[in-house]
């Protein structure tokens, strides 16, 4: 899903929030470490919420993650 310049991997727009899922494959090397970072701060700088979570969460706890979500669209 687009927001702005990025392409973002969940997106609640009406609370601001933005849930990306990092797989070590894919976000794994340094330059994909700080491209996230830089990625989070214009994120924010927008006033939108950036939540991250890995794949092995996603799929090891998904209750947990769940949870997590329903906590931060509860808090906007």
């Amino acid at each position: 899903m687009r927001l702005g310049a990025y392409e973002v991997d969940f997106l609640w727009r009406p609370q601001r929030l933005v849930v990306e899922v990092d797989g070590y494959a894919f976000h794994s090397s340094l330059p994909d470490f700080e491209r996230n970072y830089v990625r989070d701060a214009d994120l924010e700088d927008a006033e939108y919420r950036v939540r991250r979570l890995t794949w092995r969460q996603l799929t090891e706890t998904p209750d947990a993650v769940v949870s997590r979500i329903r906590r931060a669209l509860g808090s906007s």
